[in-house]
């Protein structure tokens, strides 16, 4: 293959959408951030183990793209490879804990704005950056890469995302406090819910003893 074959074979297929998928999910990120801090720092919410972990992959998806840009090179250059994997790690922490709110296994504050709880804000905003990545990574590599390496490649990144999400659901502290599904939810939705909270199972009152009339005997 001679060499401006192979520059047509490694060049991008689509640049422009490969940087504006980037900068794009990169403010989705901001965001992602911003309303995390805003959670804790304006409502006086307070982050659960797994609310913490969403955050800090969320930021580091905001270090690792600003990073780039600033020293190494410009938007749709391969940055949003490395961003992939921190993405998808904190979507599938998402989902997860989404799934516990809606299993009942916890109850979760309600998000900005009251639109949905804390943990189903944050899987729709790490789904949109997480497809704007892959939007970024697919329309930013050659023709050869795809050939060569492209698919196990992006599978490879979505595992190590998974594996790096299951660590830290299966390593972190549990969420603290309990009580009643019933009791949980009126607090969420009265807005006095302050954290993301275990369901315990509610205390039921013993049956009382039955009272035995006078000169009847107990079988």
């Amino acid at each position: 293959m001679s060499g401006q074959q192979e520059s047509v074979a490694s060049a991008a297929c689509c640049p422009e959408l490969a940087r504006w998928s980037e900068r794009i999910a990169f403010l989705v990120a901001c965001v992602a951030v911003g309303g995390s801090l805003y959670l804790t720092l304006g409502l006086g919410l307070t982050a659960c183990p797994l609310c913490l972990y969403q955050r800090l992959l969320a930021m580091s998806v905001v270090a690792v793209l600003l990073s780039g840009w600033l020293f190494v090179q410009s938007p749709g250059r391969g940055l949003s490879v490395l961003a992939f994997p921190l993405s998808v790690g904190g979507l599938t922490v998402a989902l997860f804990h989404a799934w516990k709110d809606w299993q009942q296994a916890m109850v979760c504050p309600l998000g900005v704005f009251g639109l949905g709880t804390a943990p189903q804000q944050s899987a729709v905003v790490f789904a949109v950056q997480t497809l704007l990545l892959l939007v970024s990574i697919l329309s930013g590599a050659g023709r050869q890469v795809w050939l060569t390496r492209g698919v196990p490649a992006v599978l490879m990144l979505a595992i190590i995302g998974g594996v790096m999400a299951y660590g830290m659901i299966r390593t972190g502290p549990p969420p603290q406090g309990g009580a009643t599904a019933k009791e949980l939810l009126e607090k969420r939705d009265s807005y006095q819910l302050q954290v993301c909270t275990p369901v315990k199972p509610g205390v039921q009152t013993p049956p009382r003893p039955k009272t035995l009339s006078p000169g009847t005997s107990q079988e």
